[in-house]
């Protein structure tokens, strides 16, 4: 994936926004491709939905408040990013333990 450059972004969607479009819709695809068929469905319904808060807010500034939004309530809702975080620190903690404990008993033979 080539690096963003956002002001040649920038340029292209006041110069030429159709091609600013189907520019950003090819990198979201590429993007989402680019996960196991798995995990595509739900990146798709989420791309799904940030389009349409795109196209009903009234400003770009409007848009990107209402995405952050829907990214900030994934992320806190139940069994989102964040519960997910917090199971995997908790797993990491339990198998360091269980990883010292084995060690220990071999090291007492047994």
């Amino acid at each position: 994936m080539e690096k963003f450059n956002f002001e040649e972004w920038r340029r292209l969607a006041e110069e030429n926004p159709a091609a600013f479009e189907e520019k950003r819709k090819k990198v979201i695809e590429d993007f989402i491709s680019s996960f196991p068929p798995e995990k595509q469905k739900r990146l798709w319904e989420m791309q799904l939905l940030i389009d349409a808060e795109r196209q009903m807010s009234k400003t770009p500034l409007e848009a990107c408040q209402r995405i952050m939004d829907i990214l900030t309530e994934s992320a806190y809702k139940k069994g989102g990013l964040l519960d997910m975080s917090r199971y995997l620190t908790e797993l990491e903690l339990r198998l360091r333990m269980a990883n010292n404990y084995l060690q220990v008993l071999k090291k007492e033979g047994g």
